[in-house]
């Protein structure tokens, strides 16, 4: 990961300079250029107007400068040069010799002889009197065999400056300059460029360093905690401070997964041991009984008392097994309801009936059986009625003696919505979430629910939303306890 991260921050911290240099060096040698070119033209236009301003009174060759106009061109370290209308160099610095009696610029210059500058660029400047016109070209004359002054492969920076004389344009005062002495300039620039990139890589290594850390921490901290849940540990937390937000998302969605599975395991324990009592109670009194019966311990008038303890055991173990595989089957995607009409208000009507005798026995008032709205909804008539069965089961199981019951079905926008109530002790506030978990009990003493598994409203809420339905709880302590189902009627029929 730190390779990977140096070598992105690395990468992109060079890519950037490049492209910034490069954007740099452009505009600095396009403004040193521009720079050049102002103090070319400034430089030619005033030895030209200096030549000119003597042609309107004493016509002068430019063969035959007055002195002072020699003196000013030898004093210039800018390369001045006079030229015909041709291009053809008449005059430069080089010529000049100071003599005793003055100055002279008779002898030819061994330099510049035969040379020319493009005569395309002494007509511009003409016409542009008294501006000056620019240029920057090769000057295929400016061979090597001048000493290596001049380049026929080098670009040269040329402004020009017509002279007339007796209003006549008779030549231009060129100033050069080659573009190679903007190489110590660029070179400076390059120096500054890569100590900035050094400068560069050494905050890209110092920053992989740290964010590379900050994300491999975390991670080991999780590799760690990992091993340990795998080996049933489900105490380790991982703090979240000082991290990314993505890893603090991550480390956060860890943590709870980690209480899920704690609390899922603790469950799960818990369902181990209520199971194995489970079939190890009923499993007990039918072998004790049947073995009774065989060897005729049990006396044949009590046998028919015990055969009917020996009925009701067995149908305890078949709906732990169903239970058991209707947990199983929901897990898997495999529980799969079988359509078909069915009448929501008889469905509950039919429910009730299996509690009538337990109803009696506990003086409960059952609310609401009568004024069942009539609906009639497309579901699997078995999968809804173990939904009331249980639903019911609960709420009789948990009323007190002498308590009440109220339950409803209406319909309400396009939805069937059934309301369960029961006066009872109620549900605690942390525990209404985690009612419809696997193999959660509320009464874990098992005192009111001692024939409970843990699955019953698990299996519920897996059904309802099988059938694209949604059931909650609301409850207050010492009061009661109420449970509202919502199923999506997508074929109404109620009345």
């Amino acid at each position: 990961m730190f390779n990977r991260c140096f070598s992105m921050t690395t990468a992109v911290a060079l890519f950037c300079i490049v492209v910034a240099g490069g954007i740099m060096f452009l505009f600095f040698v396009n403004f040193w250029k521009n720079d050049r070119l102002q103090l070319l033209s400034a430089e030619a236009q005033r030895f030209s107007k200096q030549i000119s301003a003597r042609g309107a009174s004493e016509p002068v060759s430019l063969h035959e400068l007055p002195p002072e106009a020699l003196e000013y061109l030898q004093q210039q370290d800018t390369a001045l040069f006079v030229t015909d209308t041709d291009g053809n160099i008449l005059l430069c610095r080089e010529q000049i010799v100071v003599r005793e009696d003055g100055i002279d610029a008779s002898a030819p210059c061994a330099v510049h002889a035969g040379m020319s500058f493009p005569a395309s660029l002494i007509l511009e400047a003409a016409a542009r009197y008294p501006e000056t016109a620019s240029l920057q070209t090769r000057l295929p004359g400016f061979a090597e065999e001048t000493g290596g002054l001049y380049s026929e492969k080098a670009q040269y920076l040329l402004s020009a400056a017509a002279v007339y004389l007796d209003g006549e344009c008779c030549g231009a005062v060129v100033a050069m300059q080659t573009v190679r002495a903007a190489l110590p300039y660029t070179a400076e620039l390059g120096q500054m460029l890569l100590v900035t990139g050094l400068f560069a890589v050494l905050f890209a290594f110092l920053v992989s360093v740290i964010a590379s850390y900050r994300m491999v921490r975390p991670l080991k901290t999780i590799t760690a905690a990992i091993k340990k849940y795998a080996d049933g540990d489900f105490s380790e937390r991982i703090g979240d401070r000082d991290n990314y937000s993505e890893l603090a998302d991550l480390i956060a969605s860890f943590n709870s997964m980690a209480e899920n599975l704690a609390r899922i395991d603790a469950s799960r324990s818990s369902f181990v041991a209520n199971i194995s009592h489970e079939l190890k109670t009923p499993m007990t009194i039918i072998s004790g009984f049947i073995d009774g019966i065989l060897d005729n311990t049990i006396p044949e008038e009590d046998r028919q008392r015990y055969l009917k303890i020996v009925s009701d055991e067995t149908k305890q173990l078949s709906r732990l097994v169903v239970s058991m595989l209707n947990m199983s089957r929901i897990e898997a995607g495999q529980l799969q309801p079988v359509l078909s009409d069915v009448a929501l208000d008889t469905l509950i009507r039919k429910s009730l009936v299996s509690f009538e005798m337990a109803i009696r026995d506990k003086e409960i008032t059952v609310y609401g059986e009568k004024a069942l709205t009539h609906i009639v909804m497309q579901a699997d008539e078995t999968l809804f009625h173990q939904i009331f069965y249980n639903l019911i089961d609960n709420a009789v199981k948990f009323t007190p003696y002498g308590g009440k019951i109220w339950i409803s079905l209406a319909a309400e926008k396009k939805q069937a919505v059934i309301r369960l109530k029961n006066t009872g002790r109620g549900i605690p506030p942390e525990e209404r979430e985690l009612i419809f978990d696997r193999f959660y009990k509320v009464d874990k003493s098992r005192g009111l629910d001692a024939k409970s598994f843990g699955m019953g409203l698990y299996i519920v809420k897996s059904i309802i939303e099988l059938h694209g339905g949604t059931i909650s709880v609301d409850s207050v302590r010492e009061a009661y306890t109420e449970f509202t189902i919502r199923l999506p009627l997508e074929r109404e029929n109620f009345s």
